[in-house]
């Protein structure tokens, strides 16, 4: 039920990998049935109704970009009739037509061009589709973008977070993008702040910690305390999960070498430090 298929939407991967990131020895034969409602953007995990998932792994890679603004708008994905509104945005822009995401060879890796390129802009087009949601309003709100829709959108979701029409005069206000980030990463779009499936975990949720740009985990086979530092005991990695580093995009990992100093946070894990390090 949780093995990825690699034909299916990004709605079920992305709940299979956020319900896979909470998994463990004592709690895995608890998930007895998944199911999405595409249309309406909720998820249900055994019959418990919860909104769009984003699994942790998603944030932690985009919290490690810089966010400095040089781009006004950007927009990655396909023009249809109903887009045609995008075409007046393309001074100092990025405007890309795109089907990636219908290219099953990648569909499913972290696209690096198309978080970078949000992360650099100032706003994000964020036209809804078939559905009246999209992926791409979160991900603006991830990057410190702040989403502008089509006027008399539908976006069932955009009553929650500061964002433009096309129609408004958009003006940057980055208290206002930090504002959006605050409010996303306390929602429930992250299993760790759904209250109702903590007994279907067996574990806190609201304790697992969304890591910031200059925290890591640290292997505590590779490392040795000493005060406030970890010292390095042989060639290792720091990682922004507790995934093998063989597994994690480069983004999510630091190679360290032996003798290496950084500085001790606290205890993460039985497996794990929480340091910080530059990255």
């Amino acid at each position: 039920m949780l093995k990825i298929k690699y034909n299916e939407k990004y709605q079920l991967f992305y709940l299979k990998k956020a319900i896979g990131e909470l998994l463990n020895e004592n709690n895995k034969n608890n998930i007895k049935s998944i199911k999405i409602d595409h249309y309406n953007g909720c998820n249900y995990i055994n019959n418990i109704k919860i909104p769009i998932i984003f699994p942790l792994y998603i944030l932690n890679y985009i919290n490690s970009l810089i966010k400095e603004k040089d781009i006004d708008y950007n927009f990655t994905g396909t023009l249809t009739p109903k887009r045609k509104w995008l075409q007046k945005y393309y001074k100092n822009s990025v405007i890309n037509y795109s089907n990636y995401g219908r290219d099953l060879k990648k569909k499913y890796e972290i696209d690096k061009d198309y978080y970078n390129t949000i992360s650099r802009s100032k706003f994000t087009l964020t036209p809804t589709g078939d559905c009246p949601w999209s992926y791409r309003f979160f991900e603006a709100i991830m990057c410190l973008s702040i989403p502008i829709l089509e006027n008399n959108s539908n976006d069932i979701y955009m009553k929650d977070y500061f964002c433009f029409f096309d129609k408004d005069e958009h003006i940057y206000d980055k208290d206002k993008a930090i504002e959006n980030y605050n409010k996303f990463i306390k929602s429930k779009h992250f299993i760790k702040n759904i209250h109702e499936l903590e007994n279907l975990f067996k574990i806190p949720l609201n304790n697992m910690r969304i890591l910031k740009e200059n925290e890591w985990l640290a292997n505590k086979s590779h490392w040795k305390l000493s005060g406030n530092k970890l010292i390095s005991t042989s060639k290792t990695f720091l990682k922004k999960n507790d995934l093998h580093s063989s597994k994690l995009d480069d983004k999510l990992k630091i190679k360290i070498p032996l003798n290496k100093e950084v500085l001790y946070i606290k205890e993460f894990n039985k497996n794990y430090y929480l340091v910080s390090h530059p990255f």
